[in-house]
């Protein structure tokens, strides 16, 4: 029987990232997967980053964990999404190569010091006196710890669909775990279930490339503050879209989608639906995009991003075969669903630990989450904690005021849980002040404190910290005039004229040398700062006055419809609550804090309040 500090029970993105840092914190740590090969792959699209959710990864980054690094050494295209919005929604996006991203992960947890990898199935909870104290594994074992992180996807009491067939699977081609929903159940706690999705993959050699719309990379995009991006790669993406004829053979075969056709559970994604789900809430849409993604470098498998689908496979060919450029498309694995169970995540702590219950911690999927990044930010958050409660120390809890993974934490532990849960710029009220490109500065002390960072990491941090400020300093103490920019009509400091938007940092070396020691991201830092100065002080008050006005009262014939800036999610749930004041807006689950503002900024209108 081997001891341990800390047992992480499973090897997706938030068990490794709750392994490697609780070891590196000193932790003897064991992972335990019920294949080693498939440690952190991803199961679904090959794609990291995207709106809500790089801002998780750069913060992941900061916090001394490897989804960012890692994701630098793999992908095989990269782009930045959202551009022509403001800073505050800008999200890189990165294709991944499906083998190589999971490689570099095992290669890391493998020279990680304090970190053992055990391959086997936990198959039950072994506790004393409402405490965990460890797991048993199929073949026999017991492994005890003081702290137990349970990471286990979708693998608890899995089950696979296509249409009417199902097979019990924790992913297809591997087993499903029981034994640790039962334990679950029989410590006190309640246990959901929800669906997902993913599409079926396509053989890229009998695609016509020449029919469809190519989407290139771009170059120099890094997902993490300590390492410079080193692709192995590239491959584009390409983009095609569903026509009449595809949403009509979904809508004859409706009845056979796996919610229809067989017993599966119905909740899931609502922010990923299905090609059925396209159909039925979207009838006069026939025009769906979908993003023909490249697998890898060394396959020619394509996943079509939006055609998630659980049709039977003839159906699924014939779906597949009514798109532009995929007529004679073959189909390399079926698309297909996934129930499985989880904990109602109100039943935990915001350090991720499991309430009532000592010595036990989750993260990820097991939470009602949906996403790669969701799980990581969950995870290190949940191995950082564990660390801590092994060496009896106060626990990380990070706020909505600190970090996307804030908001996050505290919307799953402080509202019951209808859906699976996706980050979305939205869901933060200070969206321009957590930003991707500030995510080291606003936390990589936590982890330097913590000793996961290194010194020369975190001198690193404070190094650009400074030149920017350097050169905000100096920008401040420059003035230029009419002779340096033709739109200047008097003396103008040039941190003025860095607010106006045709003039960026660059424009500006010549007069403020100190811009030049700055990299691409401390520049775009600096700009940010800059530029929207004034929007950050107002969201910062806008937030404060929300929560003086949560008795600002709601007309029982309000239309929500006609409220800008809602959210989908929040505009729904606004019609099915009906709250009467403002205060009881902002407790309802999946109503945003964001919502409530664009709710509050509505109500003072209409009441003549502004």
């Amino acid at each position: 029987m081997r001891t341990f500090d800390v047992i992480v029970v499973g090897g997706g993105h938030a068990g490794v990232e709750a392994a490697q840092v609780a070891a590196r914190m000193g932790m003897k740590t064991a992972l335990v997967t019920g294949f080693v090969d498939t440690i952190a792959i991803p199961p679904c699209n090959p794609a990291i980053g995207g709106p809500g959710k790089t801002q998780l990864v750069m913060e992941i980054d900061a916090l001394g964990g490897l989804m960012g690094r890692v994701t630098n050494e793999s992908y095989i295209q990269a782009r930045v999404l959202n551009k022509g919005k403001g800073p505050a929604v800008w999200s890189q996006r990165a294709q991944i190569d499906k083998d190589i991203y999971p490689a570099n992960m095992r290669k890391r947890l493998m020279n990680t010091d304090n970190l053992e990898i055990i391959q086997g199935l936990a198959v039950d909870l072994l506790t004393e006196n409402n405490r965990v104290v460890g797991v048993k594994l199929e073949y026999g074992d017991e492994i005890l710890a003081k702290a137990t992180v349970l990471t286990t996807g979708t693998f608890m009491k899995g089950k696979i669909y296509i249409s009417a067939w199902s097979k019990e699977a924790g992913r297809w081609g591997e087993f499903p775990s029981y034994g640790i929903s039962d334990a679950l159940k029989r410590l006190g706690l309640q246990i959901l279930r929800f669906n997902t999705g993913t599409t079926p993959r396509l053989d890229g050699r009998t695609i016509d490339w020449d029919r469809l719309e190519i989407q290139p990379g771009e170059e120099g995009i890094t997902f993490s503050f300590f390492e410079a991006p080193n692709p192995p790669g590239y491959k584009p993406v390409y983009i095609t879209r569903t026509t009449k004829r595809t949403m009509d053979i979904v809508r004859m075969h409706i009845h056979l989608t796996a919610s229809r056709a067989s017993d599966m559970v119905k909740i899931g994604p609502r922010y990923c639906p299905s090609i059925e789900e396209k159909a039925v809430w979207f009838p006069d849409r026939n025009s769906h995009i979908i993003f023909l993604e490249p697998v890898g470098l060394n396959t020619e498998e394509i996943y079509p991003n939006g055609l998630a689908i659980s049709l039977p496979v003839e159906i699924q060919e014939l779906v597949v075969r009514s798109i532009p450029g995929l007529e004679d498309a073959e189909i390399v694995r079926p698309g297909y669903t996934i129930d499985y169970d989880l904990i109602a995540p109100h039943q935990l702590h915001p350090s991720m630990k499991v309430k009532g219950i000592e010595g036990l911690f989750s993260a990820g999927q097991i939470n009602g989450t949906t996403g790669y990044e969701e799980a990581a930010a969950q995870g290190i958050i949940a191995g950082i904690n564990a660390a801590l409660y092994v060496r009896g120390e106060k626990p990380l809890v990070l706020s909505r005021e600190d970090a996307y993974i804030g908001v996050l934490i505290d919307e799953l532990t402080t509202h019951p849980i209808r859906e699976p849960y996706r980050m979305l710029t939205s869901r933060s009220e200070y969206r321009l002040v957590l930003r991707q490109d500030n995510a080291a500065f606003r936390l990589s002390r936590i982890a330097y404190d913590l000793g996961i960072l290194t010194e020369d990491e975190y001198k690193l941090v404070k190094e650009r910290q400074e030149l920017i400020e350097k050169a905000k300093e100096k920008l401040k103490k420059t003035y230029l005039n009419k002779e340096h920019f033709d739109f200047l009509k008097g003396k103008t400091s040039a941190y003025q004229v860095l607010k106006r938007p045709e003039v960026h940092a660059d424009d500006l070396i010549e007069y403020v040398p100190e811009i030049s020691h700055l990299d691409n991201q401390g520049k775009l830092t600096l700009e940010i700062d800059v530029k929207y100065e004034g929007y950050i002080k107002r969201d910062l008050s806008l937030i404060n006055e929300a929560k003086k006005l949560s008795q600002l009262g709601i007309p029982e014939d309000i239309n929500y419809d006609e409220v800008p800036n809602l959210s989908r999610e929040g505009r729904d749930y606004l019609k099915e609550f009906k709250p009467a004041t403002l205060g009881q807006a902002s407790q309802i689950p999946g109503v945003s804090s964001g919502d409530v503002v664009a709710l509050m900024l509505y109500l003072k209108r209409i009441k003549g309040l502004e």
